[in-house]
């Protein structure tokens, strides 16, 4: 036999260096595959080097585009493993800020270091890829548990080896948002509150649907008592909004049959059709919804009876609008083209307007943490522009008496408090109105911000103005 002295840098376990030393380059050598006891952290190890090099690329593809690059390997995973071979590369994005610091030749480990940080125990894999890197076993650590960011950190530095680890936690979000939050509470430190807000972009989301009440002969109770045999756990379920439950992600809920006895919705959209309120009979406008299920909810609430008109530019947007409504079997929708921002329709004939905008996507960072990454605040000032064009051309399409309502997946000043102030200040027979917050069922002001660190669902900042007989602004 053949036997041939090891070269450095090579795959032999003789010749690799410890766990966080050795070549600073990011997965420099040619990739190398540790045999593993789950087939999607196998499988992880395949799409990981591809995946890092692009979340390096403000331009890079997104994971979706990377795994249907990849079908033979994805192919051969069940719904579950597709989960868990997701999460282990979301991790990557999500912990970005610290891993970049700490990576070797070893695909392994960048791997290792993201699912442990959010793992609350440790599993084969994380060992697998453990002694892949030299890392004995033993000295794993799960962190996805820790009580504080101190705690992590301190575990962190730990697992790589070097007490300079970057463990600040403003390492994981883009730089320009420590300038572009709102005012620290009074009745709070800076830190702690900053603190808070950081910890919940690090927390994973949850699946959240709508249970509808469309069935005569069957109840939304009767439509839970199946998804709850289906899915084989009981979901979380809301004490104040009773429609609104959620289960882990990696739940694999039954298809539907017409019209959908439930509907896949956030927990931040369903508060932002309940302020809107509105009623059976009314005209509603939904300008260029960033999520549909909003319309479905809406309509909803009308039972049946007014017009919900979906207006957008998006002539892909206003098919898949006709289509969800149909297989929800909600008859009072519509879809109207328009030109621009310019709402179609007479002006002040809407009894409500519904101005839901993406702005930055805060809203996504969770479920989606590589747009994190690829954020720009150079953007920040073309959102804002469009954001303010959008609510005057609801204003106006808002008649005497009606309600208009602005909702955007962010929180930072510039696209929330900041803005609202703007459109009072311009247009000052709109009145701020005062809702109940569907959170707790009290009576509240006339904004809402939603925190994913101590609320349910996503980011998220509403309001809702009634405009009133006198028109004092700029324009009627």
């Amino acid at each position: 036999m053949n036997r041939s002295r090891p070269r450095p840098n090579s795959t032999n376990p003789r010749a690799r260096k410890p766990a966080g030393t050795g070549v600073r380059r990011p997965f420099a050598s040619k990739e190398t595959i540790a045999p593993v006891s789950n087939a999607a952290g196998h499988v992880a190890t395949q799409l990981a080097r591809d995946y890092w090099d692009e979340l390096s690329n403000p331009r890079g593809r997104s994971l979706t585009a990377i795994m249907r690059a990849h079908p033979q390997e994805v192919g051969l995973l069940n719904d579950f493993q597709k989960y868990r071979l997701r999460s282990y590369l979301e991790s990557l994005a999500r912990w970005h800020g610290w891993l970049k610091g700490h990576t070797q030749r070893f695909v392994e480990w960048p791997l290792l270091l993201g699912a442990i940080l959010e793992s609350d125990k440790v599993d084969d894999t994380h060992r697998a890829w453990a002694r892949r890197c030299d890392l004995s076993p033993e000295r794993l650590l799960a962190l996805g548990d820790a009580p504080n960011w101190t705690a992590r950190g301190e575990g962190y530095r730990r697992l790589v080896g070097s007490n300079r680890a970057n463990v600040d936690p403003w390492a994981l979000v883009p730089g320009w948002l420590r300038t572009h939050l709102p005012e620290v509470p009074s009745d709070e430190s800076a830190k702690n509150w900053h603190s808070r807000i950081l910890e919940g972009f690090q927390q994973r989301p949850f699946q959240w649907i709508r249970l509808r009440d469309v069935h005569k002969n069957k109840t939304i109770e009767h439509t839970l008592e199946k998804l709850t045999e289906a899915a084989g756990q009981a979901p979380w379920r809301s004490r104040k909004m009773g429609t609104a439950v959620r289960w882990p992600r990696y739940i694999d809920l039954p298809e539907q049959k017409e019209p959908w006895p439930w509907i896949s919705e956030d927990f931040s959209d369903q508060v932002i059709a309940q302020v809107c309120d509105p009623d059976p009979g009314e005209r509603w406008c939904v300008f260029d919804p960033q999520e549909l299920a909003i319309v479905i909810d809406l309509a909803d609430r009308m039972k049946g009876k007014g017009l919900v008109v979906v207006a957008s530019a998006n002539e892909r947007l206003l098919k898949a609008a006709a289509l969800l409504a149909r297989r929800c079997g909600c008859h009072n929708i519509n879809t109207r083209p328009m030109i621009g921002d310019v709402i179609p329709g007479k002006s002040g004939t809407y009894d409500g307007v519904l101005i839901h905008e993406a702005g930055m996507g805060m809203d996504k960072w969770r479920t989606d943490p590589e747009r994190r990454l690829r954020s720009d605040e150079r953007d920040l000032k073309g959102v804002v522009s469009q954001i303010d064009a959008r609510l005057r051309a609801g204003q106006k399409a808002v008649k005497t008496g009606g309600r208009l309502v602005y909702a955007v997946g962010s929180l930072t000043k510039d696209e929330t408090d900041s803005v609202a102030d703007r459109l009072l200040k311009e247009f000052p027979h709109l009145v701020p109105q005062e809702f109940t917050d569907p959170r707790t069922g009290e009576l509240g002001t006339a904004r809402l911000h939603n925190w994913p660190e101590r609320d349910f669902g996503e980011a998220l900042f509403v309001t809702r103005w009634t405009k009133s007989g006198s028109s004092l602004g700029t324009s009627a």
